[in-house]
Formats: structure tokens, C-alpha cells, sequence
């Protein structure tokens, strides 16, 4: 990888720390990063019609950066309703009845509708047919 993907690669680990806020990276750790991401906007900023210029290199001292990212994936059921609200489909990432509850019209992409009423009641009466262990499409039934 040449200096400017190196640049460039160093950069996106700064944005990403950008977005997560304070963290244990040290001030040098820190000072590289903001190096890097000012020098990959200036390798992807041409001026006056002309290439951009090439990266200057990265400082020396040892600096050095890691980026842990940690992504919770909750555990959420759609339940797919016809127009009369009886449940045509239940999707699930989860066997945990600690989970978010979402409505949808016709189709798991189809419209949200509050989670309550006739759509909740009819999926609680299915709530003990279901196979919870099991990942995606969990229940099916076409009128």
C-alpha cells in the first residue's frame, strides 16, 4: 500500500474515532490521526486543476492507533399484519422474550403501525406455537 492509502486508510480510523467519542487512544495516538486525516483531505483536494498533491509521511515517534468497534444487535420480532390485522408472518433474531415488538402492513419492508391492539393480542395467542429457537421467517400463514 503506497502513502497515500496508508494516508487514507489512517484517516478513516480517525473518523471512526471521531465518531465514537472520547476513547483511550493517547494524545500522540490522537495527533497522528488528526495528521493523517488532514493529509488525506488534502491528497483528494486538487488545486487549480492539478493532481493532487502527494501525502507527506506520517510521523515517526511509534505512533500507533487501534479501533475497536462494538455493535449490539437487539433482539427485536416483526410481526407482518393483513389489513383485517391478523398476523400473516413473525420474523425474529431472537429466542428471548425480552425483545422489541414492531408492526408492519403486508410485508416486513411494508409500512410501521404501533404495536398494540388486535396485531399484539393475536400474536401473543401464537406466542407458545412458535419455534423461538429457530432465526428469521419463525411464522408463516397465508389466508
Amino acid at each position: 500500500m503506497g502513502q497515500g492509502g496508508l494516508a487514507f486508510a489512517v484517516a478513516l480510523a480517525g473518523l471512526v474515532l471521531a465518531l465514537l467519542g472520547p476513547c483511550s487512544a493517547g494524545a500522540q495516538s490522537r495527533a497522528a490521526l488528526d495528521y493523517a486525516v488532514h493529509e488525506a483531505d488534502r491528497l483528494h483536494t486538487p488545486s487549480g486543476g492539478e493532481a493532487a498533491e502527494r501525502a507527506a509521511p506520517l510521523p515517526s515517534a511509534g505512533t500507533v492507533a487501534s479501533v475497536a468497534v462494538v455493535v449490539e444487535i437487539r433482539g427485536t420480532r416483526v410481526i407482518v399484519v393483513d389489513d383485517e390485522d391478523r398476523v400473516l408472518a413473525i420474523w425474529s433474531n431472537t429466542s428471548a422474550s425480552d425483545c422489541d415488538l414492531v408492526v408492519r402492513e403486508m410485508s416486513v419492508n411494508g409500512p410501521e403501525r404501533v404495536a398494540a391492539g388486535a396485531p399484539l393480542w393475536r400474536y401473543r395467542e401464537l406466542v407458545e406455537d412458535v419455534d423461538w429457537t429457530r432465526r428469521g421467517l419463525v411464522y408463516s400463514w397465508t389466508p
